[in-house]
């Protein structure tokens, strides 16, 4: 995932913002375009696309959107606090509330560690972890 920052510039009544360079995606990628976070009319986006395409990219951009190249380790946070990262926890939490209601767990989680209840817990959870960081994988929000 290669990931850009720009603005969102409202000029002559014509709104300008990142264009997405469709004819240079694979439409067999599943998310190869999206917009990760907005906020005060900055786009934080991602293309799944190679890093020798980026010039392309960006030659195609407006000026005044001052689009740029960043690297993940500037947004990971704006990563984590994004609406498709949160979205990911409410799936997560809510379908380990389905199997097991908050009440419940929070019995079990005072269980010893070897309780087979515990265990089982433990292991939903992990099942559960393992599928979120899949999804944040597949989407970028995770490296």
């Amino acid at each position: 995932m290669i990931y850009f920052r720009s603005k969102v510039v409202y000029q002559d009544e014509e709104l300008l913002a990142f264009v997405v360079p469709n004819d240079l995606l694979d439409e067999k990628v599943e998310f190869s375009s999206i917009m990760f976070d907005r906020t005060d009319d900055v786009e934080l986006r991602g293309l799944k696309i190679s890093q020798d395409l980026v010039k392309e990219v960006l030659s195609r951009q407006h000026k005044e959107c001052e689009v740029e190249q960043v690297d993940f380790i500037e947004i990971e946070k704006q990563l984590a606090g994004c609406r498709f990262s949160r979205e990911i926890d409410n799936y997560f939490k809510d379908n380990i509330d389905t199997r097991c209601p908050q009440k419940e767990q929070t019995r079990i989680e005072s269980l010893k560690t070897t309780a087979k209840e515990r265990i089982a817990l433990t292991a939903l959870v992990d099942t559960y972890n393992k599928q979120c960081d899949e999804i944040r994988l597949n989407i970028g929000l995770i490296q």
